[in-house]
């Protein structure tokens, strides 16, 4: 009676059931649109792969990478073990320090040829200097000769320092040179007229020596000349004053063109009515311009070292 009681009501609850299944909608189907874009990009990526290939970018992209981290690329080799530094013997511990104290000596005598080679410049810009104002002095003296004159600057040229200052130095000490080659060129032409001018007059004594020795021993006491005519006086004064004029010619004395125009020519007259020709020069005053110019040089380099 039980089982035929409840056979009703299972197939009662297996039909509702049926018509509720049956009532609910049916769940719609997934679509695949994952797997799809995946073998999408891999097509791609294998193309891109192949382009990259047979153009050779491939590769270049490769050797950048592994020369941007070799570290990465590459395994390291293997780490030395670090070694514990080791102790040096005692013979090379000795001849280590004898090294050293070497080393010390060395540079102390460096020191001290430094030192001496500091003392030595010093005292070469010392006596440069002093060379240097002792040439200049020589050469500013008024009444130095040119050769003195051309000495000093001479001198002077060698003790100079500035480069600009020592080629003035020799152009100054050529100049004095020639001025006193011409000096002496006019010096010989002036004795030679001089020696010609006073060679044509000798004084006779006019006393007569007589015959008994003893007089004349006393006679030759006293002499008495007689005069020169005016001649022969103005041509002895013209010597005397020609050998002083070649004396002073050494010193850059010379007279001016119009004090030695006429007393040229009046020599010149004398030694034609003596049958003789010589040259004598036509001026003297450039050497005594040249040598006043080398003085007052002398004098002004001297003031601007001193000052």
């Amino acid at each position: 009676m039980s089982e035929e009681a409840n056979k009703p009501q299972a197939q009662s609850e297996k039909g509702q059931a049926q018509d509720a299944s049956a009532a609910s909608p049916r769940p719609k189907k997934k679509r695949r649109w994952g797997v799809w874009f995946l073998l999408l990009l891999v097509l791609a990526a294998a193309g891109a792969v192949l382009w990259a290939k047979r153009t050779g970018t491939l590769a270049s992209w490769i050797a950048r990478m592994q020369k941007a981290s070799p570290s990465q690329t590459q395994a390291p080799a293997s780490a030395a073990p670090q070694q514990q530094p080791r102790e040096l013997p005692q013979n090379a511990q000795t001849r280590l320090i004898a090294l050293v104290q070497a080393m010390d000596e060395l540079s102390a005598r460096l020191d001290a040829l430094e030192q001496l080679l500091r003392t030595r410049q010093t005292a070469l810009a010392a006596e440069r200097r002093s060379l240097l104002l002792l040439g200049l002095a020589r050469a500013a003296a008024p009444h130095a000769s040119l050769a003195e004159i051309a000495s000093g600057w001479r001198l002077a040229a060698v003790a100079e320092t500035d480069p600009k200052a020592r080629e003035e130095a020799k152009a100054h000490a050529d100049e004095a040179e020639r001025a006193l080659a011409e000096a002496m060129k006019a010096r010989h032409a002036l004795l030679a007229a001089a020696e010609t001018l006073a060679s044509r007059w000798r004084a006779e004594n006019v006393i007569p020596t007589p015959d008994n020795p003893w007089l004349a021993r006393l006679v030759g006491w006293i002499h008495l000349y007689r005069a020169p005519p005016k001649e022969a006086a103005r041509r002895a004064q013209l010597a005397v004053h020609l050998r002083a004029l070649a004396d002073d010619l050494l010193f850059g004395r010379a007279p001016s063109d119009a004090s030695w125009e006429p007393l040229r020519a009046e020599v010149l007259l004398a030694l034609r009515a003596q049958g003789k020709r010589l040259a004598l020069p036509r001026s003297l005053a450039a050497i005594a311009r040249v040598k006043q110019a080398l003085v007052r040089a002398a004098q002004t380099r001297l003031q601007e070292i001193s000052s």
